[in-house]
């Protein structure tokens, strides 16, 4: 799961361990959140459903996934003010 909060304009994730983006096409401000649950492929705007805001560029949520090992992240809107960020959420699993 992935939260991220403005104010910053096209927020964009990066996986330099798979090569895969998230990527939304939107500006959020301040006091918005925009949370990605990867695992059910679902985006939400402040509570309400944002999955039309994906990227075109942008993989699915549910193929944004962590390779096992070490994942460099990356959080590279396209503007940003220093207030904004991602934070991420997961749990190990293996098979």
């Amino acid at each position: 799961m992935v939260e991220v909060a403005g104010p910053c304009s096209r927020p964009r994730l990066i996986n330099r361990t798979t090569g895969t983006t998230l990527e939304f096409g939107l500006t959020l401000a301040g006091s918005d959140r925009l949370v990605v649950d990867c695992d059910q492929g679902t985006v939400i705007l402040n509570g309400v459903d944002g999955f039309h805001h994906i990227a075109p560029a942008s993989v699915p949520p549910e193929h944004w996934t962590l390779a096992p090992g070490t994942n460099p992240v990356h959080f590279r809107p396209q503007t940003s003010e220093p207030e904004s960020w991602a934070r991420f959420r997961w749990r190990d699993a293996y098979l």
